[in-house]
């Protein structure tokens, strides 16, 4: 069982992402994901399975959205699997900020 790693990332613009946040892809897929908005931005989540660390440059790496992470403009919360090389927040419209904690299995 690996030690629990926790990401904290929040977006304030409102058309702005954050980096990829490498995922261990040799740890459990289950996550605790959890996303508090201020304001009225809408987000998403996208993950990608491009190696963006060594084989993909970030920018040219292939999005996918995370499910039941995609034009949220709420507050939300999940347990789910998550099964990509990496993840990153984006805010597509809306006034605000968007903070996602994601909190995962094994070392990065």
């Amino acid at each position: 069982m690996g030690i629990p790693v926790e990401f904290d990332v929040t977006v304030t613009d409102a058309e702005g992402e954050s980096a990829w946040l490498p995922l261990n892809r040799w740890s459990s897929a289950l996550m605790r994901i959890d996303a508090d908005i201020t304001g009225t931005p809408t987000y998403s989540i996208v993950g990608t399975h491009d190696n963006i660390l060594r084989e993909v440059a970030p920018a040219s790496a292939v999005e996918l959205d995370v499910d039941g992470w995609s034009g949220l403009t709420a507050d939300a919360s999940a347990h789910q699997n998550v099964l990509y090389r990496a993840i990153k927040v984006k805010v597509t419209g809306g006034s605000g900020s968007v903070r996602v904690r994601i909190q995962s299995e094994g070392d990065c």
